[in-house]
């Protein structure tokens, strides 16, 4: 009786991960499309896919370090996209650091009170160049990490006197 249940309890956590991997039936959204990692200074291709329904007044806000202290934002404006179509541009990131990239528009066919269709994604921009200031930082705490290392040996190595 126990093995029953127990291999029940196995079946039904089965058929609960299946139903989960397989998603929503709802309809799908906007989605976008860029490489997840840009070098400084040079162009990615930006995709929009509109998804089941047609997507109207729509802007990119594009962001700079979200979350931090220094945040700025830009907002990019979008051409209407028809339902099941896709627009593609190219974007230069304008600093490096964690970007993130929120797409929101309205539905051509919106009921009252729905909610404007958004999908975001972060990406990451590298340097165009190694800062030299970096380097300057990164020997100097080697200096002192491995300069107290070779003080701490030589404390434990000198005879007591």
């Amino acid at each position: 009786m126990r093995i029953a249940s127990i291999e029940f309890a196995f079946a039904f956590v089965a058929l609960a991960a299946a139903l989960l991997a397989s998603g929503p039936v709802a309809a799908e959204g906007p989605a976008l499309k860029i490489d997840k990692h840009i070098p400084g200074g040079s162009a990615s291709t930006l995709t929009i896919d509109a998804g089941d329904r047609a997507l109207v007044n729509g802007t990119i806000a594009v962001t700079y370090r979200p979350g931090s202290l220094v945040e700025r934002t830009r907002l990019l404006p979008m051409r209407a996209l028809a339902a099941g179509g896709s627009e593609s541009l190219s974007f230069t990131p304008e600093e490096p650091g964690i970007v993130r990239l929120r797409y929101a528009a309205e539905y051509a066919d919106a009921r009252p009170n729905e909610k404007p269709a958004e999908t975001q994604t972060l990406i990451g921009v590298t340097f165009a160049e190694t800062p030299v200031l970096g380097v300057l930082v990164m020997f100097l705490a080697a200096t002192i990490l491995f300069g107290g290392c070779v003080f701490a040996f030589r404390l434990l190595t000198t005879a007591e006197e």
